[in-house]
């Protein structure tokens, strides 16, 4: 039978034998057997059945082939090769034997056997060396190895023959923890990284210069920025504090941390969001959280006292896009 291989990009059809005993992985799904991709069966016998009046299967063959097999965990299952096909057609049986990491991927056995090339880092070995129950045989090729620890060395003992201890050492600090992942504040320059941490010491001691953010609607835009930092410097939140666009502390009752933001610029300024909650809201709704009014009054009541009784910045710390159940009162 003809099934198609390769990547997405670059599939091909080539033709594929098998004999009774053959291990036989699928690459797409076959729900009315319960056969998904990835899923590996052991062929028990098969037959042809020629197609007539020039029919073909999307493989280009004039037969269809029902193959009966059964799963790993014994269940017996009956299918023609052209069902295992993907949304284009394609026929997508292959040899079950081997199957790349990325393929193994939740997969289960009690013995395997691991062909290691092209030096994976940890990330990319890990899903291949935890598929095992009882045992696990690693193959490399050694010769691009032995030369990236060569490599390493210093240049008076880059001649010096490789010995199969220091290859395992390799290998053993390249899949372990020892190789740290990379950070983008690791490329930064001191300069830039002392003035990120002179930003924040600033802000969390209410520092912060009094820039405002451009949203182009003139002298109103960067009230409710001001209020935001205001009420966080009001000992509502004693150790929260500005970070770029955003105010943040550790929750309502003003916990350190940064999981509840305030918006302080764009379409979303003055929103905030408590991630370790879920909850969220408009200023008046912070300002009722953190005082634990029962009514939207007295947060009302109260952020017209801390605005000095200005009737145009209370309008704007409670103005929401969204509709309220309890009606408020002008002010």
């Amino acid at each position: 039978m003809r099934v198609v291989r390769g990547k997405l990009d670059d599939r091909r059809a080539t033709p594929l034998e098998i004999v009774r005993g053959d291990r036989l992985r699928c690459a797409a799904p076959h729900w009315g057997e319960r056969l998904f991709s990835g899923t590996v069966v052991t062929v028990d016998d098969f037959r042809i059945e020629e197609l007539t009046g020039g029919r073909k299967t999307s493989g280009g063959d004039g037969f269809r082939l029902w193959i009966e097999a059964h799963t790993e965990d014994g269940r017996q299952v009956t299918f023609a090769h052209g069902e295992i096909a993907d949304f284009r057609g394609n026929i997508r049986l292959d040899y079950g034997y081997a199957l790349t990491i990325t393929s193994a991927q939740g997969a289960t056995v009690d013995h395997a056997f691991l062909l290691a090339d092209d030096k994976p880092a940890r990330e990319t070995i890990y899903p291949a060396v935890t598929r095992h129950r009882e045992g696990l045989d690693v193959y490399v090729d050694r010769e691009p190895l032995a030369m990236d620890v060569a490599a390493r060395r210093p240049e008076d003992r880059m001649d010096e023959p490789v010995t199969d201890g220091e290859v395992r050492e390799y290998l053993a600090q390249r899949w372990s923890r020892e190789q740290p992942k990379v950070a983008v504040v690791d490329h930064m320059s001191d300069e830039l990284r002392a003035r990120m941490r002179a930003e924040r010491e600033a802000a969390r001691d209410g520092r912060l210069s009094d820039r405002e953010p451009e949203d182009g609607r003139g002298g109103a835009s960067g009230k409710t920025g001001r209020n935001a930092r205001s009420a966080g410097s009001s000992g509502t939140a004693p150790d929260s504090g500005c970070v770029g666009n955003y105010w943040q502390a550790g929750s309502v009752a003003g916990e350190r941390g940064q999981s509840l933001y305030v918006h302080l610029a764009g379409g979303r300024r003055g929103k905030w969001t408590d991630a370790a909650t879920g909850e969220k809201g408009d200023l008046l709704d912070l300002i009722r959280a953190a005082s634990g009014h029962a009514r939207m009054v007295d947060a009302m009541d109260e952020a017209r006292a801390f605005l000095g009784g200005n009737p145009a910045a209370a309008r704007e710390v409670g103005s929401a896009e969204r509709p309220r159940a309890d009606a408020r009162p002008s002010v």
